[in-house]
C-alpha cells in the first residue's frame, strides 16, 4: 500500500506534463483540447498538494508537478489573451468596410458591393452590351476572381472594369450565292465551295482569344467537378490553405467560362451556383 502511495508524485507529474502539452499544442478555437488539459492538470495538481502534505512520499516529484502545472496555467493566460485578441482583430476587420465599384463599359448598370474583410466574395449578375460577350471583371490589367473572401483581396476601394468579348458568329446564307436558284451540277459546286469557305474562316478564327457564343463545351459541370476535386483531395495533405484556395477558385472559375457557353438548365445560374457550392464543400472539407 506504502508503496502505491509513493507513487502518487509520479503520477502528478506525469497528469501535470500531459495537461500541459495538451494546453500549449491546442489551436487557438479547439475548446475541447484546452478543456481536457485543464482537467489532467487540475487533477495533477491536486495529487501534487497531497503529495507535499505528506512526509512520506517523495515531495520532489511532487514540487516538478506542482511547477509544470502553473506553466500550464500560465499557458491557459496567454491562450485565452491570444484568443481574446484574434476576435478583437476579427470585430475591426467587420466594421472596416470598402466599396467595390463595377465599371460596366458601355455595359448595364451593376450596383456597388460593400464589403469587409470577412465577406465572401459573390459575383454579381452579369452586365449586357449588345455584340458583346461578358467574360468576367478585371482590376489592375489581370482577372478578378469571385467565389473567396475577400481579406487581403480587397483592402481599400476599387472599381472593376466588365471584360467584353466580340460576339461571333457564323452564317452560310450571307456568302452572295443564291442556294435557291442553284439546283445544276454548277449550282452544286457554288454551295460546295461556299461551304469549305466558310469551314475555312471559322477554323481560322480558333486561334483568335475570342469565345464564339455557339460554341458548347465538352466538359460539363461533372467533368469540371470530378478533375477539381480529386486536385483537392490530393494537394490536402501537403498544401496551404492559400494554395488549395485557388485550386477551387480555378474550379469555379471553369464551370463560370462553361455556363456562359452552355444552353439550357446547364446555362443557367443556379444549375452553376449549386456545383461551384459542391465544389467548395469539397475545399472546406479537405482543408479543415
Amino acid at each position: 500500500m506504502n508503496e502505491r502511495k509513493k507513487l502518487l508524485p509520479i503520477i502528478s507529474l506525469l497528469l501535470a506534463g500531459v495537461g500541459f502539452i495538451f494546453i500549449s499544442s491546442a489551436p487557438i478555437y479547439n475548446d475541447e483540447q484546452i478543456g481536457f488539459g485543464i482537467i489532467i492538470s487540475l487533477i495533477g495538481f491536486v495529487c501534487a498538494v497531497i503529495s507535499l502534505f505528506k512526509k512520506e512520499y517523495k515531495k520532489l516529484w511532487a514540487i516538478i508537478g506542482v511547477i509544470i502545472c502553473i506553466f500550464s496555467t500560465i499557458s491557459f493566460i496567454n491562450f485565452s489573451n491570444k484568443r481574446a485578441q484574434m476576435l478583437q482583430e476579427q470585430l475591426e476587420r467587420a466594421r472596416t468596410t470598402h466599396i467595390i465599384t463595377f465599371n460596366s463599359d458601355g455595359g448595364s448598370y451593376v450596383e456597388p458591393m460593400i464589403v469587409n474583410m470577412e465577406t465572401w466574395l459573390v459575383e454579381p449578375a452579369e452586365p449586357i452590351k449588345d455584340g458583346y460577350v461578358f467574360d468576367g471583371w478585371s482590376y489592375n490589367g489581370e482577372k478578378f476572381l469571385f467565389n473567396r473572401y475577400a481579406d487581403n483581396y480587397v483592402t481599400t476601394d476599387i472599381t472593376l472594369k466588365a471584360i467584353w468579348l466580340k460576339e461571333q458568329t457564323s452564317n452560310l446564307t450571307n456568302s452572295g450565292h443564291n442556294f435557291s436558284n442553284n439546283s445544276s451540277n454548277t449550282g452544286n459546286s457554288n454551295v460546295n465551295n461556299n461551304y469549305n469557305s466558310n469551314t475555312e474562316n471559322l477554323g481560322s478564327s480558333n486561334n483568335s482569344s475570342s469565345r464564339i457564343t455557339n460554341n458548347t463545351s465538352t466538359r460539363g459541370y461533372q467533368q469540371i467537378y470530378d478533375e477539381y476535386a480529386k486536385k483537392l483531395r490530393d494537394a490536402g495533405p501537403t498544401s496551404s490553405i492559400s494554395e488549395m484556395a485557388e485550386i477551387c477558385n480555378d474550379g469555379v472559375y471553369e464551370m463560370a467560362r462553361y455556363m456562359y457557353s452552355a444552353k439550357g438548365t446547364d446555362g443557367q445560374y443556379a444549375t452553376y451556383e449549386q456545383w461551384a457550392g459542391k465544389l467548395y464543400d469539397v475545399y472546406m472539407k479537405e482543408v479543415r
